[in-house]
């Protein structure tokens, strides 16, 4: 099959790219437009992101640009019938690019049920793949589409792929790890809001960063301590409030030499214009330390 001729890739086009990869990398949300761009770079109709199961072969298109969003969630249907990844496995390691037409020919393509099924009704034929990562039987690839009856993609572009290969590999570590740490805070959030005592954690302008259930209850009386327009831990009365961020401004730059370690206070709630009555004990909301 003859080869497609491609743009004039350049060293700018390559950086260009790369910097999408790791924008991807923090903001999964930003995929697709590395994706549409990919798509321009390559002369192709479309791309996707897939995860494939080696074992079960469930795959499933993560990310995709130009592919009919209904068809992208049918893939998953479709996966164990991929005959470029049923015939073309043992080519699939961690780091290959592939045209599809090198793991399966055109002929035997044509006479799957998998292009009958499904390619044909994308419009897709020729394909350019790119195997970021394969670990325990799971594949992660990118694929660039081609629609029927146009050339497979040029060496260039095959070329441009590879040097993208290794960032996007580290794109997707980066996410995996990420992904975790962000697994890690909803199991701390959730254990903290099975607290019944109020925790609120502040950031070092002393604004609420996050509270657990019960601290949303008592902030939500508006009674003792709320939240100011900022996020700023706000006390029912004035006096208090200074106290409260002197506190809060101590322990949130320990070893500056200011003061101390923060500290403790009680909060008066009630009317704050009300005379306070000093003959029995204080009336307190809420202990913050």
């Amino acid at each position: 099959m003859p080869r497609s001729r491609s743009l004039n890739l350049t060293e700018s086009d390559l950086v260009r790219a790369i910097d999408l990869v790791y924008r991807a990398a923090t903001e999964p949300e930003c995929w697709p437009d590395l994706l549409a761009r990919l798509n321009e770079l390559t002369t192709s109709e479309a791309s996707a992101l897939v995860v494939q199961d080696v074992t079960s072969q469930q795959g499933s298109s993560l990310w995709q640009a130009g592919v009919d969003p209904a068809l992208a969630i049918e893939y998953a249907e479709w996966a164990p019938r991929n005959i470029y990844l049923l015939r073309g496995d043992p080519l699939l390691q961690t780091g290959v690019v592939l045209h599809g037409e090198a793991a399966v020919p055109d002929r035997e393509v044509l006479a799957s049920d998998y292009f009958d099924g499904y390619l044909r009704r994308a419009g897709f034929l020729h394909n350019l793949g790119a195997c970021i990562v394969r670990d325990q039987g799971t594949l992660a690839i990118l694929i660039l589409l081609r629609r029927i009856g146009l050339p497979s993609h040029s060496e260039d572009q095959k070329r441009f792929i590879e040097a993208l290969v290794p960032h996007l590999q580290r794109a997707v570590a980066v996410q995996n790890r990420l992904q975790g740490v962000e697994l890690h805070r909803r199991v701390a959030e959730d254990a903290l809001d099975r607290l019944a005592t109020g925790v609120l954690f502040l950031d070092v302008r002393g604004h609420v960063a996050f509270h657990n259930r019960a601290a949303s209850e008592i902030l939500g009386f508006r009674d003792g301590l709320r939240l100011g327009a900022r996020g700023e831990l706000l006390a029912h009365r004035p006096a208090e409030t200074s106290h409260l961020q002197r506190l809060v401004g101590e322990a949130c730059a320990p070893g500056t030499g200011r003061g101390g370690q923060g500290g403790a206070l009680r909060i008066s709630y009630g009317d704050p214009h009300a005379e306070v009555d000093t003959s029995g004990p204080m009336k307190c909301g809420e202990r913050i330390g």
